[in-house]
């Protein structure tokens, strides 16, 4: 290792943790709805409210924001950074899990609706580029090489 680099993070345990767990809740509840639908699955009816929620959950709830939270565990300790701001990153996951969570709900109950939480989880994929970006751009030191 390159002396005076260190592979420990500043980042609050609980906002990578907040993302991780509201995946493993998404996953859990996108699985719920595709079993209480196994027989549209079985019959090939995927263009149905319900099944466009527990789609929804899995790869929003569960894939995005499992990528989002290991990134915020991940981009501290590869590029030699603190997060530019854990306040907006505390505030990227409460919007994006809201709108990640009204978008799916509604394209089950009222999908003509869905649109508001669709806005809101847009808002907070795009604070959570916003984020990485300014965090990666005020790395002070550049990593040119991997030593092992």
């Amino acid at each position: 290792m390159v002396s005076g680099t260190s592979l420990t993070s500043d980042t609050n345990i609980k906002l990578p943790l907040g993302f991780i767990l509201y995946a493993l809740a998404a996953l859990v509840a996108s699985q719920w709805i595709f079993f209480l639908n196994s027989d549209l699955l079985t019959m090939g009816q995927f263009r149905i409210p319900d099944i466009w929620m527990g789609a929804h959950f899995l790869l929003l709830g569960y894939a995005a924001m499992i990528a989002m939270g290991a990134m915020y565990q991940l981009v501290p300790v590869a590029f030699l950074t603190p997060i530019w701001s854990q306040k907006l990153g505390f505030v990227q996951l409460v919007l994006t899990i809201i709108g990640i969570t009204l978008f799916s709900v509604l394209l089950g109950i009222a999908p003509g609706y869905a649109i508001y939480g669709g806005v809101l989880a847009i808002l907070g994929i795009l604070l959570f580029i916003l984020q990485m970006g300014k965090t990666i751009l005020q790395q002070k030191k550049k990593n040119n090489c991997l030593h092992l």
